[in-house]
């Protein structure tokens, strides 16, 4: 861990089945993280682990992004059979 602090963008695409997120709750799961040691790899897959646990999708994907030294990193986590193709 380098201890200094990161910033992510976290893109969030689902496929509910019965439920939605509620804003409310997605805002106490990334607030759940603030002040966390935890590496990229882990953010994304946990994040997609807590919304799976939370409305039970049929598919979430999640993408954390961020700079880390000068250099752009982007995670991808994804659960679930891939998302319906709307035409």
């Amino acid at each position: 861990m380098s201890k200094t602090v990161d910033e992510y963008v976290v893109e969030v695409e689902y496929v509910p089945r019965e439920h939605a997120l509620l804003i409310e709750e997605f805002e106490k799961i990334l607030e759940s993280y603030r002040g966390r040691e935890i590496f990229h790899e882990e953010l994304a897959v946990d994040i997609a682990e807590r919304i799976r646990n939370a409305i039970s999708p049929a598919y979430v994907k999640v993408v954390a992004r961020s700079t880390y030294r000068g250099v752009e990193v982007e995670v991808t986590a994804e659960i679930g059979g891939q998302p319906t193709i709307y035409i």
